[in-house]
């Protein structure tokens, strides 16, 4: 399990890591949509997105619609964090596919529970998947 957070500006990327440290889980930074978009597309883990909406040539909302299309093995949990605060801006971010929306400047308290409830969805999410699979595997038939 990790933790990404894909934002342009430093002291913002900054901010984020210092407040989700205590979350006990590696940290991951990136600066661009490039980069951002290669860690979860090769994601080989539970990761919690933490997704900056704006970046110079990237928009997050975009960036939702393709990551959805994804594979959702491993799962996948995006926090959209940004200064567009309008109803429009945070409903456009849900719809595109964000589990949650944080505007900034954010509370460090609040980011940080905010990406727990995403570590604990996540981990439920792979647990799910793996009782399936294991339920599964044990309604198939014998070969004798």
């Amino acid at each position: 399990m990790r933790i990404v957070i894909a934002d342009d500006d430093p002291i913002a990327r900054t901010l984020a890591a210092h407040a989700l440290a205590p979350c006990g889980v590696p940290l991951t930074q990136v600066d661009s949509g490039e980069a951002v978009w290669r860690a979860v597309k090769n994601r080989t883990v539970p990761t919690v997105l933490i997704l900056d909406r704006m970046m110079p040539g990237f928009d997050g909302v975009e960036f939702c619609v393709r990551a959805r299309a994804l594979s959702a093995v491993p799962p996948l949990y995006i926090l959209m964090v940004t200064s567009a605060g309008e109803t429009a801006d945070v409903t456009a971010g849900l719809d595109a596919g964000a589990d949650d929306y944080v505007v900034k400047p954010f509370k460090a308290a609040e980011l940080r529970a905010r990406a727990q409830v995403g570590l604990r969805i996540v981990t439920d999410r792979k647990s799910t998947r793996l009782n399936s699979s294991h339920v599964s595997e044990s309604r198939m038939p014998s070969s004798a």
